[in-house]
C-alpha cells in the first residue's frame, strides 16, 4: 500500500449527523466504536485520515490522536451548513471515501449520491463504500426482495400491513386461521433491529377469526402510534440462528468472507391495556460472536457462492453485510433446501467489522488491507482467535471477550 493517501472516512452517529438533535452522549459514543476501528487501520496503512465531528466528542477523538498522529479533523457546531460544507470539502480533499449511516430516510442514499457526484468531478478519488445504486436497491426489504428472488435466495413472506390486515380480514370469520401465530413487524427501510418487533398470539385466547383479527389490529396500531414516521412490512417469523455474513467485495471478487452470530434479546412491551393472548416484544440487537464457526460445510460453501455471485453483479469495492437464519427445523428443510433464510442486505460497513479489525490486529494484519490487496476466506482459513462481543450497558461502546 503506498503511503501518504487520504481518507475521508464519515460516520453518520459521531460525525455530525446528529448535531440538530439532543442526543444522549453514549449514541454518539456507539457509532465512535466504529469509526474508531476504522481510524485504526487505515493509520497502520500509512493514510493520512480527515475526520468531521460531533463537538460533543471531541475530547475522544483527541485521546484517540495521541495514538494516530496522522488525523486532520474539523468540529461539527450546531449550525446546518458547517455539515453539507464540511462533508463536501473533505470529499474533494480526499483520495479515498468511506460513508457509513443508516438506511432509513434514505440517509445513507443521500450521503453517498453526494459524494458520488463531487467524486465524479474529479481523477483519481475512489469511493471505498457500496455505491449509490446499491444502496438504493438494498436499503427497502421489498426491493431487496426482488434481488433475493433473482438469486433463489430464499426469504419469510413479507406484507405490507394493508395486505396483512386485509388477509386477515378475508379468513373465515368463525376459525382461527391455521397459519403461523408469530410475526416480525418491522420497518421497510430500517437498520439493524431498530424499531423492530416480535407479536406472537396464542389461539385458544380468541374465539374466532374476526376477535383475533380486531386484536392483531390494536397491536399495529399501537405501534404505528409509539413509533411512528416509519413504513412497516410484517414478515413471518422463521426459527433458527440469527447470523450475518461479513463481506469485502474488491471490484466483484469476495476479498474477505466471513460469517457472525448475532445475539438477539427481546424485551416486552407492556401495552395500556394488555390484550390477553397476544404479546408484543421489542427485538434489540446486543452484539455477536466473530466468526461463527458452527455451520456444516456444505452451508458454508453455499453461502460463499451467494455472495461471490453478489459481489460479481454488483462490481464496487467496499464492505457490505448480509443477515440471515440458519434453521435447524427438519420441517422447514424442504422450502428452506440450504437450510438458511435470507433476512436483509446491509449496503455499508456493519458492527462485526470492529470485531474482526481486533482480531486482525492480533494477527499482525489490517484489515482494511483487504480493500486493495490479498484476500481472506472463512472457507479456506480459520481464524486463530474468535471473540464475543456486546453493548456496554453504560456508553454504549463495544466490550470485547475473547474466547
Amino acid at each position: 500500500m503506498d503511503k501518504g493517501k487520504s481518507i475521508f472516512i464519515f460516520e453518520y452517529l459521531s460525525c455530525g449527523g446528529l448535531i440538530h438533535e439532543n442526543a444522549d452522549i453514549s449514541l454518539l459514543t456507539e457509532g465512535f466504536s466504529m469509526l474508531k476501528a476504522l481510524i485504526k487501520d487505515f493509520f497502520r496503512l500509512g493514510f493520512e485520515i480527515n475526520l468531521m465531528i460531533d463537538y460533543r466528542i471531541n475530547a475522544q477523538l483527541e485521546n484517540l490522536k495521541k495514538e494516530c498522529n496522522t488525523i486532520d479533523f474539523r468540529t461539527i457546531s450546531s449550525k446546518a451548513e458547517d455539515f453539507k460544507r464540511e462533508f463536501d470539502s473533505l470529499v474533494i480533499n480526499s483520495e479515498y471515501i468511506i460513508v457509513i449511516a443508516p438506511e432509513f430516510q434514505e440517509i445513507l442514499f443521500n450521503l453517498v449520491k453526494r459524494a458520488e457526484r463531487i467524486i465524479n468531478t474529479y481523477d483519481e478519488k475512489h469511493l471505498l463504500n457500496p455505491p449509490s445504486s446499491f444502496v438504493f436497491n438494498f436499503s427497502d426489504k421489498l426491493l431487496t426482495e426482488n434481488v433475493l428472488k433473482k438469486y433463489n435466495m430464499k426469504f419469510p413472506s413479507s406484507f405490507s400491513l394493508t395486505e396483512f390486515l386485509e388477509f386477515y380480514e378475508s379468513q373465515n370469520k368463525d376459525n382461527i386461521p391455521k397459519i403461523t401465530n408469530t410475526f416480525i413487524m418491522k420497518p421497510a427501510d430500517g437498520v439493524g433491529s431498530i424499531n423492530t418487533f416480535q407479536i406472537s398470539f396464542n389461539r385458544g385466547n380468541f374465539k374466532n377469526g374476526r376477535d383475533l383479527f380486531i386484536q392483531l389490529e390494536r397491536i399495529i396500531k399501537y405501534i404505528q402510534i409509539n413509533f411512528p414516521e416509519q413504513e412497516y412490512i410484517i414478515q413471518n417469523k422463521i426459527q433458527g440462528t440469527p447470523l450475518s455474513l461479513s463481506i469485502i467485495n474488491r471490484n466483484g471478487e469476495i476479498d474477505f468472507f466471513s460469517i457472525n452470530r448475532q445475539d438477539i434479546r427481546y424485551v416486552s412491551v407492556h401495552m395500556d391495556p394488555q390484550i390477553d393472548g397476544i404479546s408484543l416484544e421489542k427485538i434489540e440487537y446486543i452484539g455477536g460472536t466473530t466468526p461463527y464457526v458452527e455451520l456444516p460445510r456444505e452451508t458454508l460453501l453455499y453461502l460463499h457462492s451467494v455472495s461471490d455471485k453478489l459481489c460479481q453483479t454488483y462490481p464496487f469495492t467496499g464492505f457490505f453485510g448480509v443477515d440471515l437464519i440458519f434453521i435447524k427445523q427438519e420441517e422447514l428443510h424442504y422450502t428452506y433446501p440450504n437450510k438458511v433464510c435470507f433476512l436483509e442486505i446491509n449496503p455499508r460497513i456493519t458492527t462485526p467489522y470492529i470485531a474482526y479489525s481486533a482480531i486482525f490486529t492480533k494477527l499482525s494484519k489490517t484489515l482494511a488491507e483487504l480493500f486493495f490487496q490479498g484476500s481472506y476466506s472463512i472457507v479456506d482459513q480459520p481464524l486463530t482467535y474468535q471473540c464475543r462481543y456486546e453493548k456496554n450497558k453504560k456508553t454504549n461502546a463495544m466490550d470485547f471477550v475473547w474466547l
